[in-house]
């Protein structure tokens, strides 16, 4: 008569306990100033689907971009040819607007983003971009649609968000 022996399997299970934290996150750079060579504007399209024209008023300066509570407009960076640190793609990695209560903000690629207007009040908007050596520039809103075109860098006009009721 054979004998089987039994041999009890238990399951094995590693656990790894670590001590201590991960260092706190350091701040997001802050971006330097210094002339640009893009802009950010309010885009203006026929047959966007969901989106609306701002309405520009350039009776006041800054130049107000006005947009009702509950639409939505598109924000696009763009280079602008011959300045410094000339890109012919801009790497958008933070938008900020001055309100988020007033205006929301969401990217669509690294040039573009969708904004909401929440609530009525006036919010300015900044783009930071990734420049080729690594370091950050801001870039505020501006009237692309100002009667002259831009030709020399950071030439046009400023431009707020004004939500509307």
């Amino acid at each position: 008569m054979s004998r089987s022996r039994f041999v009890p399997v238990v399951p094995f299970s590693v656990a790894v306990i670590c001590c201590g934290s991960d260092p706190p996150a350091a701040p997001a750079p802050e971006p330097t100033p210094h002339q640009e060579g893009a802009y950010v504007f309010t885009v203006m399209c026929a047959n966007c689907p969901g989106l609306t024209n701002v309405d520009i008023d350039r009776s006041v300066v800054p130049h107000r971009a006005r947009l009702s509570v509950g639409r939505f407009t598109s924000l696009r960076a763009a280079p602008i040819t011959g300045c410094r640190d000339f890109q012919t793609t801009l790497d958008i990695v933070r938008w900020t607007v001055s309100d988020p209560s007033v205006l929301s903000v969401e990217p669509t690629s690294s040039e573009s983003a969708t904004v909401m207007a929440l609530t009525p009040g006036v919010v300015s908007v900044i783009a930071d971009r990734r420049l080729p050596d690594g370091t950050l520039s801001r870039l505020p809103l501006r009237d692309g649609f100002a009667p002259l075109p831009p030709t020399v860098c950071s030439s046009l006009p400023a431009l707020l968000f004004e939500v509307v009721p």
